[in-house]
């Protein structure tokens, strides 16, 4: 697993980038950076880059001001 990148390890994991995550709620990427700071969606540290799961994507616009 040494030479599979962050986003790989993270998409077997079922999660996806900040940016993937944006596009998927049709969002800026700095909101979501913006929500993982102020914990406000939940995260997963993959080689100590954020990446969110999927399901945490179901809540996130109903929570979003």
């Amino acid at each position: 697993m040494a030479d599979e990148t962050a986003a790989h390890e993270a998409h077997t994991l079922g999660a996806l980038t900040m940016a993937e995550a944006a596009r998927r709620v049709g969002v800026p990427t700095r909101e979501i950076v913006e929500a993982v700071v102020e914990h406000r969606i939940r995260f997963i540290m993959v080689r100590g880059i954020a990446h969110i799961p999927e399901d945490a994507l179901q809540d996130y616009p109903a929570k979003a001001s």
